[in-house]
């Protein structure tokens, strides 16, 4: 299979979150918002964007 683009970081552990981990997405005034579950923390976090 191949890699999913990276939504982002956990904000618990800072495991990369690849965009196959979505598990709820909704459309937001400043863009979409994503919860996704962390495989590094096995917590569901919203995604932090990448520096």
């Amino acid at each position: 299979m191949p890699d999913s683009p990276i939504l982002g970081t956990c904000p618990n552990c800072g495991h990369e979150l690849p965009e196959r981990a979505t598990i709820l997405e909704w459309d937001e005034e400043d863009g979409p918002g994503i919860f996704a579950d962390c495989w590094g923390c096995d917590e569901v976090v919203r995604p932090q964007p990448e520096e």
